[in-house]
Order: structure tokens, then C-alpha cells, then sequence
């Protein structure tokens, strides 16, 4: 939930900064507050580790769900453009009554969280449980570790 609300604010705060000088692209600054709010949540890893510490293996679960929350929040929340005009019609057809689109998206964004670290305790899944493995592994072109050692 911390996390959540931490992702929420800081998206928000680069938003508020960079809206007055968008791309000259797309009407609404993207990368600025997406990446603000990921790299905040990475942060203790990135002093810790080093950046290339942290990411040598691949793009580490806490990164991903930083990039999920915060590009969904932010595209929903602050969007102008057609991507963000795209999402939010999507949300009204869903039967949720008088809840509002951002407010939804925030709930949404924390349940995710919860629901993944809950999972990724050693009684459920484990901690290498990754929920955007089953989207990517079929397009992987990484090999493990074991077969490049028997190759």
C-alpha cells in the first residue's frame, strides 16, 4: 500500500513539473513521470548494488511492477493524449458504479502489489515468482544458465 501511494505521488510530482513543457509529440510529458516513479521505488537497490548490480541479470521484478503501476496510473490520471483518452473509455464500461477512474486504477495498481508479494511468499509461489514471466517466456531468448555450462 506504501508502495502504491509512493508510485501515485511521485508520478504526480514529475507530472507537475514537466506539464507546461510537453514533447513537441505527444501533448502530455510520459517518460519523465513514469521514470521517476520507478526509479524511486529502485532506489536501495541502486545504492546497494550499484546499477549495473542490479540490473545484470535482467530487468528485476520490483523495476517491472514500478513501470505496470506507474504507466497505468499516470496514462489514466494526467494522460491528454489518445493513449490515456483510450484507457479511461475502456474503465467507464466496466460496472463500477460511482468509483472514479483514478481511483480505481490507484486500488487496482495496490491490489497487484499485494496479490504479487503474497504470492511470492515461500508457502505460495516462492520469491522468484514473477507474474510477467508468463507473458515473456515465450518470447525469451535468454538460455539458463545450466545449458550454456553444458554447451
Amino acid at each position: 500500500l506504501f508502495r502504491a501511494r509512493g508510485i501515485v505521488s511521485y508520478v504526480n510530482i514529475a507530472y507537475n513539473a514537466f506539464k507546461e513543457a510537453p514533447s513537441k509529440y505527444y501533448p502530455t510529458p510520459v517518460f519523465g513521470p513514469i521514470l521517476n516513479a520507478c526509479i524511486l521505488g529502485n532506489m536501495g537497490a541502486f545504492f546497494w548494488k550499484g546499477f549495473h548490480g542490479h540490473l545484470q541479470n535482467g530487468m528485476p521484478f520490483p523495476f517491472q511492477n514500478g513501470l505496470l503501476v506507474a504507466s497505468s496510473y499516470h496514462f489514466v490520471a494526467n494522460d491528454e493524449g489518445p493513449v490515456g483518452d483510450f484507457i479511461r473509455s475502456m474503465i467507464v464500461k466496466l460496472p463500477l458504479g460511482d468509483l472514479d477512474t483514478i481511483l480505481f486504477v490507484t486500488v487496482m495498481g495496490s491490489l497487484f502489489m499485494q496479490t504479487v508479494g503474497i504470492l511470492q511468499m515461500p508457502e505460495f509461489m516462492g520469491p522468484s515468482f514473477n507474474p510477467f514471466n508468463m507473458i515473456t517466456a515465450p518470447f525469451s531468448t535468454r538460455k539458463s544458465k545450466t545449458l550454456k555450462n553444458a554447451a
